[in-house]
């Protein structure tokens, strides 16, 4: 059984708007109740896995720091794709625009979401994102360095990606 469109068109709003509204006010746990454990991410340049709290503390903290830095005040986000795989996975395409004091910036971003359902919740697993210029925003994302459970013949696998 796959979820009605409406349904998931509802669920990616509510993430989205989760999202810009816990860096906006600096409000971790909003944060963390939209992401599941582990959380990958990524640019061109690679991705990294967040396995811990802490590391997706960090990353939230480098998010408020970008937003401080470039004094934005707004994220508009549009959605461009919206497909519900299954009753539990939702992808997502958007793009999103950051806005410092009413004026939008250059930077126009494209992001893939997968959004997963576990134990009830809905919330993002997997965020890809591409940017026109923006290296600052990159630089909140860019690969870490490799720990062993992130290499791809480890004997720690991931169970949320099969």
């Amino acid at each position: 059984m796959t979820l009605e469109q409406p349904e998931a068109e509802a669920i990616v709003a509510h993430l989205m708007q989760e999202a810009k509204g816990s860096v906006l006010d600096n409000a971790f746990e909003r944060f963390l109740a939209i992401c599941h454990l582990p959380l990958e991410t990524g640019t061109f340049e690679g991705h990294r896995v967040l396995r811990t709290t802490s590391e997706l503390k960090q990353l939230f903290q480098e998010f408020v720091d970008y937003y401080a830095l470039n004094q934005i005040t707004d994220t508009i986000r549009t959605p461009i794709s919206i497909e519900a795989r299954d009753e539990n996975v939702i992808l997502c395409t958007h793009e999103s625009w950051h806005v410092s004091s009413q004026q939008l910036l250059k930077n126009k971003m494209t992001a893939f979401t997968e959004i997963h359902r576990r134990n009830g919740v809905w919330a993002v697993t997997r965020s890809y994102y591409a940017s026109e210029g923006s290296a600052q925003f990159h630089k909140t994302l860019e690969p870490r360095p490799a720990r062993s459970s992130d290499l791809p013949n480890s004997d720690k696998k991931d169970q949320s990606h099969g």
